[in-house]
This record gives structure tokens, C-alpha cells and sequence, in this order.
């Protein structure tokens, strides 16, 4: 059975792709694949909003050029890679809707000490049943 890792990424915090290399790492040596996602909602929505206002496209365009520039280092690494973005307000709940009857073997979480994410991270680290790995700036 191949490990599947879906790796949540913060490009707005400092920590914001430290679970990245780990998660590849993990991925390559098992011989899985990994997702990485995005979640367009609190400082992170409004990066990508100034981002594609500077661009002139879409949010959902600017996630995806961020996400496609993660997914295309991750394969050049050798590990097959997808993302994926979630748009709502409840990012746990989404998260934990994603893990729900998915073949997700673990989560893996940048740290990067924002109250809401501080929220966050007690909600799936108590209600989702793969391991969650949190993963503080280096």
C-alpha cells in the first residue's frame, strides 16, 4: 500500500512549506505521493487576493500558480504530487471532510503561532484519525 500525504502549505508564514521537505522525503522513501493544499481563507486569502490584483486574475488562478510552481518541484524530485484548495471558513472542518473516506495516510501542518491556526490545529489534531504532523519553521 503507498502512503499518501496530504501537506497543508501557508505561503503567507515563515513556516508556511517547512512540513514540504519532510513530507517529500517521507513520500519518496515509501514510495507514495503526495497533496498539497492550500486554504484561501484568513491572511493567506488576502496574499492571494493582492497577488492576483496585482496580476490581474482570479484568486483561484493565483493558489493555483502557487500550488502548480510546489506540485512541479515536489515531481522533479521524483514523487508524484497533486493539490488541492479549500476555500470555506471552517478549515478543519473541510480538512476533516477531505480525510473523511480518503486514502490520506497522514497530514502534515507548517507552524507558524497564529492564534486561528493555534484553533485549528486542536480541532483536527483531536477529531481526524491519521497521524498529524506539525512541523515548525526551521
Amino acid at each position: 500500500m503507498n502512503n499518501h500525504y496530504l501537506v497543508a502549505l501557508d505561503p503567507t508564514a515563515e513556516a508556511g512549506e517547512a512540513a514540504l521537505p519532510l513530507a517529500t522525503y517521507a513520500a519518496k522513501v515509501t514510495g507514495g505521493k503526495l497533496t498539497v493544499l492550500v486554504a484561501l481563507g484568513g491572511p493567506t486569502a488576502q496574499a492571494f487576493r493582492d497577488f492576483a490584483e496585482a496580476e490581474q486574475i482570479t484568486v483561484a488562478a493565483a493558489a493555483d500558480r502557487y500550488l502548480e510552481q510546489v506540485v512541479t518541484q515536489v515531481r522533479d524530485s521524483g514523487v508524484a504530487a497533486d493539490r488541492l484548495t479549500i476555500e470555506g471558513k471552517d478549515t478543519a472542518g473541510e480538512i476533516l471532510g477531505l480525510l473523511d473516506g480518503s486514502d490520506v495516510t497522514a497530514l502534515a501542518i507548517p507552524i507558524a503561532g497564529r492564534s486561528t491556526e493555534k484553533r485549528v490545529l486542536d480541532r483536527l489534531a483531536r477529531h481526524t484519525s491519521v497521524p498529524v504532523l506539525l512541523v515548525p519553521a526551521a
